[in-house]
């Protein structure tokens, strides 16, 4: 296995799942958690009793991007 290897979980929804480490709620839109270590044992438990459902890369929806108009010399 690799040594920092993680995983992106949401909250299955109406849940409330907290953090292991700092005890706030994994937030609704995902966050990317350790799959390692104690930490890795705490959500692969999670998983497997349907607490928190694993999302693939494919699966993850990255914000819009962000078109930045570049100033021409002169403009201000």
């Amino acid at each position: 296995m690799k040594d920092n290897m993680q995983k992106f979980l949401i909250p299955k929804e109406g849940l409330l799942v907290r953090d292991p480490k700092s005890f706030t709620p994994l937030p609704e839109d995902g966050l990317l958690v350790d799959w390692n270590g104690n930490a890795g044992r705490y959500w692969r438990k999670r998983v497997k009793q349907g607490d928190c459902i694993e999302l693939k890369e494919k699966e993850i929806k990255l914000p819009e991007t962000i078109s930045f108009k570049r100033k021409k010399k002169g403009d201000n």
